[in-house]
């Protein structure tokens, strides 16, 4: 793996699948033009009301026999309806009925509602009134607000979750964006998310149900910018543990659910733009390859350049390469070095498409997205040391312009097949592709040399996720009081990250600036990722009821394993003799053919003897739960064993016969919970859970071989000798569900953590980074909700919709100060703000088919670095935004959303020891999308 695959290579499975796509999309354009429904539809969910589970094979009738369904294994069913005012009647074996009054049909429309059902002599049949109607365009009854909080409430675990509507009435386009409006979620660098503090190391992130690769080279996280919005039907977090989950489960796990078919036709194109008050219209740095369409650019090295190291030829060994080769390999890959200007700005644009169908027991859904935006940032940053007396004084200062350019493409193909009554099957395929074009120029003072520099830097980066998962759930009758369900799943996914980098520095003399022969300058950087995760489960639940109790019996097995493969490759343009070159020309001239020889700049291999390793873990997992439900109580609990087996292996490539490291962790592990739920009448629960889950540690984190990053920090070193941590966790909430669509919950949560794992600086020849278990650390905090219409105040505000959400979170870590140079080992955990606020106040009138939005969110200091060597902490300091959303339906299908981010124009900041350390301004980005559904 030491030669790295071009940018070539890397797209082409996502071309062809890309091509794939577009020609089935455009069948079914085709497929869809005659197809215009007259008749309109009805969806939704029943549910058993003791225990919120599905109620399957229930019935569902129309009154005066226009038409009739089943629900399936989970609990859903469908009705094709003529427009107009029904009355429906639910019912099921063991059950009381309930007549569902004033479903209004329009044509071509949707209208959802969900029943719960109660067990025969609980409760005499219900007769419930509509008191809203219901006409969603094309919209799957999962991802209604009221269908969310249905699923909620009927949980075994403490979650939250947001579905499609309501993303789609926030601003934002990616799932990142989507979950900083959740209760207890902050974002770090805008993509990775943070569950009550927790973030890094102690994230999971499945899609469907399945777990998923990370593009990142050092650690598991997994970036959720990579998902586009559109394409998700729903996100929920879950904030407490039981053993159905994988054992390794901290602070949360986030849940991708990818759009599933609906019930009736769905066919929309939307084209969008956004204009930054930063960037757009103003001068923009770029690379000057840029980025294609299909998201193709940088400068990655060619298919047949040589795999062995680029060294000068030993006359006594016979190894590595004579003047002429180095010569010609020099040219052949000196490329570009400097960012150029350009034309102003463009504005943002974008693209989707989707289509979805059922046709009879099949059911398709099929989407895309396209995406170019840009973004020009000018960035101070201060580095510090320690002075007399312990005040700090700049060290190092910088002035950068970025110029950055990304491509997003995404694509989806669901498809799912119902086999009667008793099960469905289901495939589901997603692949998106982010790639990344920048260009930055730094200017500053650098004391190492007590002088100004100038430096030029070009970075590419293709970051590309494929899922494909095949899964079904079935549903026994025969087996147990109650009948049992079978839910199976099988999926591999694909994370590929290809990277590359080119700098030059100059330095200041009387004459100008020069190119200075410092190590970073004439450095050329490339490297690949390859992640791949297997995961395969099957669950097994079977039910019974007698009486005033109830509750279901589950097991299951599941295996997971973790294949990855990192390359990385260093080159430098060594200057052996300069006399007679013009060091304060341009880089292109300097490396220019001419220049590039035995007596000039000469090719080198500059890679570390670590740079490349590839790693295996795999876990095998076995687990039993039981509900048990008692009139108003309900108790879940359960236990899971997991054997953990994890294998990391470098090569030392500049050692002859290329030595080999490996380094293995086996772990085995009990994880269990216990939850209490007290319902408190109908619309409100009493929460209790306690748990044990462990956290591994990651793959560089016990390979003992150093490495370093690209560019600054410090040398890392694995350790072999860390272990995995323990978490015990404490959780309570109370929720209340006034009606549909609104939620009032006060949460409380405790975490203490045995050993964790933590990264510390240690004094050695140079500092070094490295990780241990560490004394301790502690997470706790309060999480306050209130989501609800305001008609209960007055008529005059029925039209209004009040949001807010608080998290408040004290966490803890503990280092021994006696083997680190941390400046503060007894500290709040990295990445941890201390008070988290969303607020906002819907508005959507009667008529006007008009929603209008304002939304507030307020995201408290964090620690983003710890200081060392007596330097204090970096501080992200606390940060705000005022985000304003207008939705307006046209005529017809057309729709059309204004969105305007940062509306106050709130700049970024990062401070040390009360001094700048990081500033900039993001700008105020403001965003048109204009959708049309057919």
């Amino acid at each position: 793996m030491y030669n790295t695959r071009t940018r070539g290579d890397a797209g082409s499975t996502t071309r062809r699948l890309v091509d794939v796509a577009v020609a089935i999309l455009a069948v079914c354009f085709l497929a869809a033009g005659a197809a215009v429904a007259e008749d309109g539809s009805a969806t939704g969910m029943i549910l058993d009301g003791r225990s919120g589970t599905p109620v399957r094979g229930a019935t569902v009738t129309v009154e005066g026999g226009l038409a009739s369904a089943t629900t399936s294994v989970d609990g859903a069913f469908q009705l094709a309806l003529p427009a107009g005012t029904h009355s429906v009647v639910v019912s099921a074996e063991g059950y009381e009925s309930q007549r569902i009054l004033d479903v209004v049909v329009e044509a071509d429309g949707l209208a959802q509602f969900s029943a719960v059902l109660m067990p025969a002599g609980q409760g005499a049949g219900q007769e419930v009134a509509l008191a809203d109607t219901i006409t969603v365009e094309a919209t799957a009854v999962d991802a209604s607000a009221s269908a969310l909080l249905a699923e909620r409430k009927a949980s075994a675990e403490i979650i939250d979750n947001i579905g499609s509507e309501e993303i789609s009435k926030n601003s934002g386009s990616d799932a990142a964006d989507a979950l900083r409006r959740v209760t207890g979620i902050s974002l770090q660098d805008s993509k990775f998310a943070y569950v009550r503090g927790l973030g890094d190391r102690y994230g999971n992130t499945t899609l469907d149900g399945s777990r998923i690769p990370s593009t990142e080279f050092e650690r598991k996280v997994v970036p959720l910018d990579l998902f586009d919005a559109d394409l998700l039907d729903n996100i929920t977090v879950r904030k407490s543990y039981s053993p159905e989950q994988p054992g390794d489960f901290a602070a949360g796990a986030i849940e991708l659910v990818t759009r599933s078919f609906p019930a009736r036709q769905v066919l929309s194109v939307g084209l969008s733009s956004g204009h930054n008050s930063e960037t757009t219209g103003d001068p923009l740095l770029q690379a000057p390859m840029g980025l294609s369409s299909s998201g193709a650019g940088g400068q990655p090295l060619p298919a047949d350049f040589p795999d062995r190291a680029v060294v000068r030829q030993s006359r006594f060994l016979g190894i590595g390469f004579g003047s002429a080769d180095l010569e010609r390999m020099g040219e052949r890959i000196a490329g570009r070095w400097t960012p150029t200007g350009s034309d102003d700005a463009p504005l943002g644009r974008g693209g989707k498409i989707a289509f979805g169908n059922t046709f009879g027991g099949f059911g398709v859904m099929l989407a895309g997205n396209w995406d170019n935006s840009f973004e020009s940032r000018a960035e101070q940053r201060t580095f510090y040391s320690v002075g007399q007396g312990g005040a700090i004084v700049p060290l190092h200062a910088y002035d950068f312009d970025y110029g950055v350019e990304q491509i997003k493409s995404s694509w989806m193909g669901n498809f799912s097949l119902r086999a009667g009554d008793g099960g469905q099957i289901e495939i589901r395929s997603l692949q998106t592709n982010l790639s990344m074009s920048e260009a930055r120029f730094q200017e500053g003072f650098f004391s190492d040399i007590n002088n100004d520099i100038e430096d030029h830097r070009l970075q590419y980066e293709d970051q590309e996720v494929s899922n494909l998962q095949i899964g079904g759930d079935h549903y026994v009758s025969g087996i147990g009081s109650n009948g049992s369900t079978l839910t199976w799943r099988g999926s591999s996914s694909t994370a590929r990250t290809h990277e590359d980098l080119r700098q030059t520095i100059y330095e200041l003399f009387e004459d100008g600036f020069r190119l200075t022969n410092n190590g970073q300058s004439g450095f050329m950087y490339f490297n690949d990722l390859e992640d791949e995760i297997d995961d395969y489960r099957a669950d097994w639940e079977t039910f019974f009821a007698r009486g005033d109790r109830f509750g279901s019996f589950k097991v299951g097995v599941r295996r997971w394993t973790n294949d990855r493969a990192f390359g990385g490759r260093r080159l430098r343009m060594f200057p052996r003799d300069t006399e007679g070159i013009d060091l304060t020309g341009t880089p292109e001239q300097i490396y220019s053919p001419a220049n590039i020889d035995f007596f000039g700049f000469q090719l080198t291999e500059v890679t570390n003897a670590t740079d490349s390793y590839s790693a295996d873990w795999g876990v095998d997992a076995a687990y039993a739960q039981v509900d048990y439900g008692w009139q108003d109580w309900r108790i879940v609990g359960g236990l899971r064993q997991e054997e953990s087996d994890q294998n990391v292996r470098t090569i030392d490539r500049t050692a002859l016969g290329g030595a080999e490291t490996v380094t293995n962790k086996s772990h085995g592990d009990i994880a269990g919970s216990l939850s209490v739920i007290r319902s408190l009448g109908a619309t409100q629960n009493l929460r209790f859970s306690v748990s044990r889950t462990v956290n591994r540690p990651e793959f560089r984190e016990v390979a003992p071989f150093r490495f370093k990053h690209i560019v600054g920090g410090f040398v890392v070193v694995g350790n072999p000798d860390v272990e995995r941590a323990l978490i015990d966790s404490f959780d309570a909430r109370w929720e209340w569900f006034p009606s549909a669509g609104d939620v009032v919950a006060a949460s409380v949560f405790y975490k203490d953590f045995t050993d964790p794992i933590e990264s510390v600086v240690i004094s050695a020849v140079e500092p070094t980074e490295t990780f241990r278990n560490v004394e301790g650390a502690r997470n706790l905090g309060l999480e306050l909700e209130f989501r609800r219409n305001l008609g209960f105040v007055g008529s005059a505000a029925e039209n209004w919709t009040a949001i807010f959400n608080y998290t408040f979170i004290d966490s803890e870590i503990q280092i021994d100060a006696g083997t680190t140079v941390l400046t503060n080992p007894v500290r709040p955990l990295t990445g941890q703000p201390e008070n988290l606020v969303n607020l906002g106040l819907e508005w959507v009138p009667d008529s006007y088919d008009t929603t209008l939005r304002v939304l507030y969110s307020l995201v408290d200091e964090k620690i983003h670095l710890g200081g060392v060597f007596g330097l204090p902490d970096v501080i992200e300091e606390a940060r705000s935004s005022v985000d304003l959303v207008w939705r307006q339906g046209i005529v017809g299908g057309l729709d059309l959303k204004l969105a305007v981010v940062n509306a106050l124009n709130e700049e970024r900041n990062w401070s040390q020891g009360g001094e700048t350390f990081r500033l900039y301004d993001p700008g105020r980005a403001i965003s048109v999308g204009l959708g049309y559904s057919f």
